[in-house]
């Protein structure tokens, strides 16, 4: 965990630009000078793309865009429901966990959406579902995007890709080996009690009608959905109990607290986050 004090970092970084010839838009062009000589060195000699992706990336989603302004940018939705049960099977092993996924939910999403309106002209988006209902429409989709040919033959290697590294989602690379629409339907299997459906209503209105057309999902549709998915009791205490803990997680801040803690526990020396 940093302790460093990011609004001086941040302050000093604006300072240093105001010095630069172009600016702002000079750091960031070196930003990505740097960064595309490390994908070269990470990537094979006759690649022609890298692909770089995490979640997080929603929290600097224009400063990437400013950085590599030749890229090619790909925006894959998601029916939010899926989203939110596959972080709690996940993550959370079944249980409710969305407490420490709020800024992707919610910030993150936000982020997003506002990042592909201002620049769809020049940037893909495409949705899940599309992918694994129709892998080779979409395929060629997004082959033709990124300037590529596409034959339907490619889609039958894609088990032979391998990833190096421990990132990545654990549970895809285990129980699907080909493109399987088997999961568009398993968020019905998890948002299976009173409580997490209206967590769920909630937080489908509190992304609004226009966010969610703008992903391509019409929300009146997935309300519909939510409701007539079957409705059971299974992990409602436990839910309740989690929801309340996730209040105090979010606002105290419990693994910086935690870790302080266990810092101070072995007699080192904690400093503040400032």
């Amino acid at each position: 965990m940093a302790v460093y004090g990011h609004d001086k970092q941040a302050c000093a970084i604006r300072d240093l630009c105001n010095t630069l010839p172009g600016k702002e838009d000079y750091y960031f062009e070196q930003i990505g000078v740097l960064a595309k000589s490390i994908y070269m060195k990470a990537g094979s000699e006759e690649g022609r793309y890298f692909v770089d992706k995490t979640p997080r990336y929603h929290l600097i989603v224009e400063e990437i865009i400013k950085t590599f302004p030749d890229a090619k940018f790909i925006f894959l939705w998601r029916n939010p429901l899926s989203i939110i049960a596959s972080l709690i099977t996940t993550w959370g092993c079944g249980k409710w966990n969305l407490f420490q996924f709020y800024i992707d939910l919610y910030k993150g999403l936000e982020n997003l959406v506002g990042a592909y309106r201002k620049h769809r002209n020049n940037v893909l988006g495409i949705r899940y579902e599309d992918i694994i209902s129709d892998p080779d429409k979409a395929c060629s989709e997004i082959f033709s995007y990124l300037g590529l040919e596409y034959s339907p033959e490619q889609l039958s290697t894609i088990s032979q890709i391998r990833f190096s590294g421990g990132m990545g989602d654990p549970t895809g690379r285990k129980e699907y080996t080909t493109i399987s629409d088997k999961s568009s339907e398993k968020w019905k299997a998890v948002l299976n009690n009173p409580i997490r459906k209206l967590w769920c209503k909630r937080y489908l209105h509190a992304i609004g009608a226009e966010k969610l057309e703008t992903m391509g999902y019409e929300q009146k549709s997935l309300l519909q959905d939510l409701g007539r998915a079957p409705t059971g009791l299974r992990y409602i205490i436990s839910d309740i109990a989690r929801i309340l803990y996730g209040v105090v997680h979010r606002v105290l801040d419990v693994p910086v607290f935690r870790r302080k803690l266990h810092e101070y526990w072995y007699e080192r020396r904690v400093y503040p986050h400032n």
